[in-house]
């Protein structure tokens, strides 16, 4: 089995910079005092997705889109500049299957890519999804596999209240892990994951770890990446995996 590739969630270029020589290897566009899937400004999308084209490795690119309720209610469309690989939407407030099926699909119908390359459609589903009024992340990802997504992240909507690990055990993941790859989906771990959860996560087998506050020297979302805590990160999972 390949080694998870590691995303760190970035806010700014700064943030990028910091996040590429720790040695990262994705990152995510997202502005954490927005929501867990907060959609940064367009021209922080558009210079971190830039960046991410003129790194060395070519790194990809995803993009917190908010959650689709939200481009539901937005009546413009968004064109998504060059070296965005990946979107994602999260799923708060769809109860259904249909009502998640149906918003799925009116939003990614909003936004369009400057690029001619395809981009990743990413399903979220949130380990804590009562407080989010969404659907259980099994559900979730069935009516993913159903729509065609490409890939499945499990997050958690609220960020004050333990980690992914705290909601969900290790043997609930492995069976959604079982489950995404089965379909032929990549798979995603997010939700305030610390550098002491990676040794959990082995079992699991994610093909992709994504962290935000762990790789902030000061643990908090909306402190500023460090070089060295990417790198610690990284070091774990090529240790532990």
């Amino acid at each position: 089995m390949p080694l998870p590739a590691l995303l760190v969630s970035v806010r700014n270029l700064a943030d990028a910079r910091a996040a590429i020589e720790g040695g990262c290897d994705r990152l995510d566009v997202k502005e954490p005092l927005r929501g867990p899937l907060g959609m940064a400004d367009a021209r922080v999308i558009a210079e971190i997705a830039s960046l991410s084209m003129q790194a060395a490795a070519l790194l990809p690119c995803s993009v917190a889109l908010g959650e689709i309720h939200e481009s539901r209610e937005a009546e413009a469309f968004c064109v998504l500049p060059r070296g965005v690989s990946d979107i994602k939407l999260g799923p708060a407030r769809l109860d259904t299957p249909k009502r998640w099926a149906d918003g799925w699909r009116h939003a990614l119908r909003r936004f369009q890519c400057e690029s001619r390359g395809s981009i990743r459609r990413v399903a979220v589903a949130y380990a804590d999804w009562s407080a989010a009024g969404a659907l259980p992340p099994e559900r979730t990802l069935a009516t993913a596999i159903e729509v065609g997504s490409d890939a499945f992240l499990i997050d958690t909507y609220g960020k004050d209240s333990g980690s992914l690990l705290d909601v969900l055990s290790p043997r609930d993941l492995r069976r959604l892990s079982e489950m995404a790859h089965r379909a032929g989906m990549t798979l995603a771990l997010a939700g305030s994951l610390r550098l002491e959860h990676m040794a959990a996560l082995v079992d699991v087998r994610p093909d992709v770890i994504a962290v935000r506050g762990a790789a902030c020297e000061d643990r908090r979302r909306s402190g500023d990446v460090s070089t060295a805590c990417v790198r610690r990160l990284k070091a774990a999972i090529c240790e532990l995996f």
